[in-house]
């Protein structure tokens, strides 16, 4: 017997239409939060609270699939709820999805903003530092909140990044008849309301003399280095290369102050990053980093490289920046790509740069050299300082 996700509202089961009322009113086994299942209180069927880690509770519904199950979920079950995990483990045949309209969707009608033009993301559960790489002038954001996540925290955080003037609205329990819209601008945010789930809508607007941090192509101020970091140039060249793509897994093997990580996950918006640095100091700015940069999603993995590679999963694009004189990091980097994966490494040294060479003769691929030039002051007047040249291997698996 396959089961049901019903998503409901703030408006509890009132809310439900009598198709969905009728596919409730026949469960035996209710699945839900303890908020969803304080609406059904006086249902007789069993049931079952969420538990941490989810994979518990799915083990119990597993047992009890010979019954009829429901699961109650906020909202759309499928818009950053429970039921996309539901079907990639039962299958798409055995779920049936009961969607309630969105709180986003609710949002977005309060507010009259259009749906396409704003970005939704949900925090709760998740560091409120995700939210910086969205900061870009005039952007609108939907944000999904919780407790560590409320409107106060987020408009500290806007406050300390410099978007200040940003708009603020915290729309409560919508769809319900006691709805709360609170208005005001990160600057002057006043209101210590506190809730285990709102939703938090944003009119991204910086101060004037607020840092500049929006897109993926930071300046190298933007990062805290020991001088272990691409420049912006070198980096905007790997980026450029390693082509990243949504959802997609990069290894930054050598990953320094995470120069690259960092920028490639801003680039592809979603993704995972596995930054390979043996170096304690140096991981701990990268980390550092990863969460003053928006990109908390960033696995900094303490260790040896090719000697931790067996430990982590398939990469689709792999960037060498430290120990590409060593020719075992390349073979074994080259060795876990899929066909079609990106390998890009880059070397300053004559030793680094024999090593590409040599790969590039093996593996295939394109061989660049750049190099940049600054005018800086030379005596009374100015001249071209060039930067030490770097060469880039390109290379994607046949």
């Amino acid at each position: 017997m396959g089961l049901d996700v019903i998503g409901i509202g703030a408006d509890g089961t009132d809310g439900l239409s009598p198709e969905v009322r009728r596919v409730l009113d026949a469960a035996e086994v209710i699945v839900g939060g303890a908020r969803h299942l304080g609406f059904v209180a006086h249902h007789l069927a069993e049931k079952l609270t969420w538990k941490r880690p989810l994979h518990a509770t799915f083990m119990e519904i597993d047992s009890r699939l010979e019954r009829r199950v429901v699961v109650l979920s906020s909202g759309d079950p499928l818009d950053h709820g429970v039921a996309r995990r539901l079907i990639e483990r039962y299958g798409r045949d055995r779920v049936a999805v009961h969607p309630h309209p969105s709180a986003f969707a609710l949002a977005c009608a309060r507010l009259g903003w259009s749906r396409e033009e704003v970005t939704c993301l949900s925090l709760h559960g998740r560091p409120a530092s995700r939210l910086l790489r969205e900061l870009t002038p005039n952007k609108r954001l939907l944000l999904l909140t919780d407790a560590k996540t409320s409107a106060c925290a987020i408009a500290q955080t806007l406050r300390e990044q410099g978007w200040g003037p940003s708009t603020l609205w915290r729309l409560s329990r919508l769809g319900a008849h006691d709805e709360i819209v609170a208005e005001g601008l990160a600057a002057h945010w006043t209101d210590p309301t506190v809730t285990e789930l709102d939703t938090l809508a944003v009119h991204c607007r910086p101060a004037a003399e607020g840092r500049d941090r929006s897109g993926f192509a930071l300046d190298d101020e933007a990062f805290c280095h020991d001088g272990q970091l691409s420049k912006v140039q070198a980096r905007m060249h790997a980026v450029f290369a390693l082509n990243p793509l949504p959802g997609q897994h990069l290894w930054d093997v050598g990953a320094g102050c995470g120069g690259v990580a960092i920028t490639w996950l801003r680039a592809a918006g979603t993704g995972q990053v596995s930054a390979i640095e043996c170096d304690f100091g140096r991981a701990a700015l990268l980390q550092k980093n990863a969460d003053h940069l928006g990109t908390p999603e960033v696995q900094v993995v303490i260790a040896d490289a090719p000697d931790v590679f067996d430990e982590l999963e398939d990469p689709d694009a792999v960037f060498v920046g430290g120990g590409c004189h060593d020719p075992a990091i390349i073979e074994a980097a080259w060795a876990r790509l899929p066909s079609g994966g990106r390998l890009v490494a880059q070397a300053v040294s004559v030793e680094g740069q024999r090593a590409l060479t040599d790969a590039a003769a093996r593996l295939g691929g394109r061989l660049t050299r750049f190099h940049r030039e600054t005018l800086a002051p030379l005596g009374e007047k100015t001249t071209w300082r060039p930067s030490l040249p770097v060469l880039q291997l390109e290379a994607r698996k046949p």
